[in-house]
């Protein structure tokens, strides 16, 4: 008899020893946490630590862990303990397109959802309170002749019907698409045109009112042209509302190895708005804007034997510019370089340049900065997982 009670003994401490092995292995299975410190001070003030007090050093450097999320998962229930909170979800399916999920945390807060091909219901609560009950559904279907509908509708009444059809019709080989928006709060329609205007190029119109707001005067429109120039690609964007106008263009091409980006803007009052005062006039007045901006990839251009990479450009604010270059200089580590520089026209003809070095690998970096022509910054660091 006491033999078969240490057999059974030893069974059961088996059978802990092989459940505790799995919840481990499940565990093990997650993602990992991540450790980090960093430590920034000026290079001029290195000498001070000669003295022997490395407080400013180590202080930053302890070690900051975020700790990771856990998860037991087995069949469709799921354990789970992230950022000091444990929550548990469970789903299953039944039918061919039908699920089912159900997720509660520690603070008693649930969710149900039941979902199906074309439509989904949620519900919302806390613990077994009746009042803090809530609910959301959604239900999407096609009707012939008529288009897509999606409905969203919940608990408190609200809604949104949405109505889109694609092609309404074809009108001498522009093609007409319609979407009606229903809310509590009123009608939104808009009505769009489409239209191949050879050679690779098309345009497209919307005119579209806001919702609940019926005057059409009021209305947003917005005309857009897409078309290749020359090797490049380009568009133009034209839009009008009761307030507002603007106009958009931008082009794209391939240059000497790399790309050329341009783009303009001007936007402003309303066309035909009456302005009468001046400080509405400088307001709403045209602003013009404009960014244009060359970058090449250096290493694939042959020109460096290292990874490295220039931007330059100009905007309506000033002259801009960016260099990178980066080197393996051992198994796991490499040096990079960057270059920043900026310099604003104008009355305030403000300029700033900054550099930096840094040398990193998989576990940490050092970097040397230095902004305006300050005094440089030594920044170490380390970062990874576990």
């Amino acid at each position: 008899m006491a033999r078969l009670s240490r057999t059974r003994s030893a069974a059961s401490r088996l059978a802990a020893l092989v459940g505790l092995a799995l919840v481990v292995y499940h565990l093990s299975c997650g993602p990992a946490y991540a450790v980090k410190g960093s430590w920034e001070t000026e290079s001029i003030k290195l000498k001070e630590l000669t003295k022997g007090d490395l407080n400013s050093i180590f202080h930053p450097l302890e070690p900051n862990v975020s700790l990771p999320a856990m998860s037991y998962t087995q069949g469709g229930l799921k354990l789970s303990a992230d950022d000091g909170h444990l929550s548990a979800d469970y789903s299953s399916k039944f039918g061919e397109e039908n699920e089912a999920n159900f997720h509660i945390d520690d603070e008693k807060v649930w969710q149900a959802t039941v979902k199906g091909d074309k439509s989904w219901l949620r519900l919302h609560g806390e613990g077994l309170e009746m009042d803090r009950l809530s609910w959301e559904a959604s239900k999407a279907s096609s009707v012939q002749d008529l288009g897509d509908l999606l409905l969203h509708y919940d608990s408190k009444g609200k809604y949104n019907l949405t109505l889109v059809k694609d092609l309404l019709a074809e009108i001498s080989g522009t093609q007409i698409g319609a979407q009606v928006i229903a809310t509590n709060d009123g009608l939104s329609g808009r009505l769009e045109a489409r239209r191949d205007l050879g050679g690779k190029a098309h345009g497209t119109y919307r005119v579209q009112n806001t919702l609940g707001e019926y005057d059409m005067t009021k209305a947003k429109h917005t005309g857009i042209v897409v078309a290749p120039l020359g090797s490049g690609k380009g568009s133009v964007k034209v839009t009008q509302d009761a307030k507002t106008s603007g106009v958009f263009a931008t082009y794209v091409q391939a240059l000497a190895g790399g790309h050329v980006n341009v783009k303009l803007s001007r936007e402003g009052a309303a066309i035909g708005q009456n302005i009468t005062r001046s400080r509405k006039r400088a307001a709403l007045g045209s602003a013009m804007g404009y960014n244009v901006s060359f970058q090449r990839n250096l290493a694939q251009a042959g020109k460096l034997p290292i990874d490295s990479r220039i931007l330059v450009g100009a905007d309506e604010a000033g002259v801009y510019g960016k260099f990178t270059a980066s080197q393996k200089v051992a198994d796991g580590m490499k040096a990079s370089y960057e270059a920043l520089g900026r310099a604003e026209l104008g009355d305030k003809h403000k300029k700033e340049l900054s550099h930096s070095l840094s040398l990193s690998s998989k576990l940490g970096y050092a970097r040397l900065v230095q902004l305006d022509g300050k005094a440089p910054r030594l920044q170490l660091g380390y970062e990874f997982d576990a």
